[in-house]
């Protein structure tokens, strides 16, 4: 993929008119061309983990309306602005985005992605959650944030979320629980290890008003 062929080679892969799935994992790409993109239109599940991508092409999805599954984990992302520019063709039929292991700090809030039902955003370095990250999430149900430096989410960060199933803070530095009293339908909380920053758990820490 670093060879001086690596255009003549998506033009080779041009002939898969129908093809759904591409998986282009563990190459050390720096960047990809919105060219690439714009062979497959049909593409449904897109992985473009583990490379060495620092910025989204902001054409880069104009082609793949039909994209549903988006795995950007392991790569070299901080702007989430970036992203969310570079999805917009997309955002109303995305319904799984996998950023792992990025260097993301800010989480700034979320666009409107009405379908969107699983996201994660483990391993990076997120300090806050705050009230309108997830205000546009209506449908997600998984939500992973493993192995952040989460201090803080504040009280009404999950309120628009009322369908999250699993919630996944363990390894961060919270001081207090979140607020899930809107949660009816959470399975899944899991806050293991702390790092020795939750020392104390208020009543009715989990109640649930439904």
């Amino acid at each position: 993929f670093k060879s001086d062929y690596i255009d003549e080679f998506f033009v080779e892969l041009g002939v898969l008119k129908t093809l759904k799935v591409l998986n282009i994992m563990g190459y050390g790409l720096s960047e990809f061309k919105y060219q690439w993109t714009q062979i497959f239109r049909n593409l449904t599940s897109l992985n473009l983990a583990s490379n060495d991508l620092k910025i989204v092409n902001p054409d880069l999805f104009k082609s793949c309306y039909k994209l549903i599954i988006l795995d950007l984990s392991n790569n070299f992302l901080n702007n989430l602005t970036n992203v969310f520019n570079a999805l917009r063709p997309v955002q109303f039929n995305l319904k799984e985005l996998k950023l792992t292991g990025n260097m993301i700090e800010n989480l700034i809030d979320f666009p409107k992605f009405p379908n969107l039902e699983i996201l994660d955003l483990s391993y990076n370095k997120i300090k806050i959650i705050n009230d309108n990250s997830f205000y546009s999430l209506s449908k997600l149900t998984h939500l992973f944030l493993t192995n952040n430096q989460i201090e803080l989410i504040e009280n009404d960060a999950f309120k628009y979320s009322k369908n999250l199933n699993i919630i996944l803070l363990n390894n961060n530095m919270l001081q207090r629980t979140p607020r899930i009293s809107n949660l009816s339908k959470l399975k899944i909380l899991d806050m293991v290890n702390q790092n020795g920053n939750l020392k104390k758990l208020n009543d009715y820490a989990f109640e649930r008003i439904e």
